[in-house]
């Protein structure tokens, strides 16, 4: 009788490994996804005039390429020579420039990018876009009114 019991747990136990190896085998899932393949990348970032000095805002732009080049991104056309992550504050947006436009220099295998705006003032106007080989993944915009309204997201491409 035990010997029944052990070859029943032996089948049942290799039974559960084949299922397991089955199931996390490799998937062709969606082939614009994040990490599968070599990809450009543009974002689109604007906020509104007039900005407070209490209004916080970071935009954060990461990526991860094949090779170990440093210098992948250029913003609103100037390379930022060394930076693999991009970030921009309320600074970036209190002079004259209220749009940057953040554009992989080489192709990149995937991007995080952060957004978090809180609003304690007047009204913070913001749209952001992400392009990932000339197709929009993404085009958000809104208002943020009220003392302490936010916007907080992150997002892989």
């Amino acid at each position: 009788m035990k010997k029944l019991n052990l070859k029943h747990a032996a089948f049942f136990a290799l039974a559960a490994m084949s299922t397991l190896f089955v199931s996390c085998g490799g998937d062709d899932g969606d082939p614009v996804g994040p990490g599968n393949g070599n990809k450009n990348y543009k974002y689109t970032l604007t906020v509104d005039q007039p900005i407070d000095d209490t209004d916080f805002i970071s935009f954060v732009i990461a990526g991860g390429g094949a090779t170990q080049e440093e210098t992948i991104w250029k913003v609103n056309n100037t390379p930022r020579t060394g930076e693999q992550a991009i970030g921009l504050g309320r600074n970036d947006f209190t002079g004259s420039t209220h749009t940057y436009v953040v554009e992989s220099i080489q192709p990149l295998r995937m991007t995080a990018f952060g957004v978090q705006l809180i609003n304690f003032g007047a009204d913070m106007k913001y749209a952001f876009k992400v392009e990932v080989n000339g197709e929009v993944k993404l085009n958000e915009s809104g208002t943020l009114t009220g003392d302490g309204s936010d916007f907080s997201r992150d997002y892989n491409f």
